[in-house]
């Protein structure tokens, strides 16, 4: 199921959610006179009242991103030097790239490659140009 964060609390006491990642602020919770607890279920954090109310739902971001699907709306087909091919990735949650991402294509003999960059978004798109 979960596991649960108890916090010993006094009126007015707040409780931060801060992104490990870039140690950013992420949530801040002021607390009740109830005690406070929490529930990590998947990647959502419940922060409940002690008279169960839920105060705030919070999406925490799996730590490993996946890419979870490559495709294209072009057909297998042969297609002409100069001809743009259109790959669209999807990745498992919101990425920002700190630069150019490149990926290899099998292209047959020679490997060619692609270049993108990502900001804030689920999706990307890498426009390959076809070479001799």
């Amino acid at each position: 199921m979960g596991t649960d964060l108890y916090v010993n609390n006094a009126l007015g006491n707040s409780i931060s959610v801060i992104n490990t990642n870039n140690n950013t602020l992420t949530k801040t919770i002021t607390t009740e006179a109830n005690p406070v607890s929490s529930t990590l279920v998947g990647t959502d954090l419940y922060v409940n009242h002690g008279n169960g109310t839920v105060v705030s739902v919070v999406h925490t971001v799996d730590p490993v991103v996946k890419l979870t699907s490559i495709s294209s709306d072009k057909a297998n087909d042969t297609y002409r030097p100069g001809d743009v091919i259109d790959i669209d990735l999807t990745f498992s949650d919101i990425v920002t790239s700190t630069g150019n991402v490149t990926i290899t294509l099998e292209t047959g003999t020679t490997d060619r490659t692609c270049t993108f960059t990502v900001t804030k978004s689920k999706t990307a798109t890498c426009n390959y140009t076809v070479q001799k």
